[in-house]
């Protein structure tokens, strides 16, 4: 029961942004360019579009990571489900301080490790991402000699320029 409490509000969320993610990428031209290869409807859907639609869906479970864990707090509350948020609310009703530091170490700990999984969902997902961040780092690096190759010329420019306007 605490746990359907919970979870129906997300999914029926999740269902509905899903859907209308579903329904930007179905006309693209390479789910056009699979279906002419004569894939079934199924598999280009599952196996290309649900991919593609799954990223913004990934982003925001981990952006709404805070409020779920806050709902479980709040329904293991009312529930009296033993739980970490009822720990916590029992401790900050008993003036427990290690035990609410504990707490929410652990809470703030899950987090981190919760971006860090969705990262990788998104790399997971899309490996496209990951051959586009080495691309940006290829990218900023070259920049970055290009923009020492620029300065260097200026120095030397302005160095010429001192050196002419002395009438050396």
């Amino acid at each position: 029961m605490p746990v359907t409490t919970g979870a129906l509000g997300w999914i029926a969320w999740y269902s509905r942004f899903l859907r209308s993610s579903l329904l930007e990428i179905l006309p693209l031209n390479y789910l056009k360019s699979a279906r002419a290869r004569g894939l079934p409807e199924r598999r280009v859907i599952f196996r290309h579009a649900l991919s593609n639609a799954m990223i913004p869906i990934v982003t925001l479970i981990a952006l709404d990571l805070p409020y779920i864990f806050t709902g479980a707090v709040l329904i293991e509350t009312i529930f009296a489900w033993p739980g970490l948020g009822l720990l916590t609310v029992e401790a900050i009703q008993a003036r427990d301080y290690p035990v609410v530091q504990g707490c929410v170490l652990v809470i703030a700990v899950s987090y981190v490790v919760a971006n860090l999984l969705t990262d990788l969902a998104h790399a997971w997902a899309q490996p496209r991402i990951r051959v586009q961040q080495r691309n940006e780092w290829k990218h900023a690096s070259d920049t970055q000699s290009q923009a020492k190759r620029a300065y260097r010329c200026l120095d030397a420019r302005r160095a010429r320029d001192r050196v002419a306007a002395r009438g050396v």
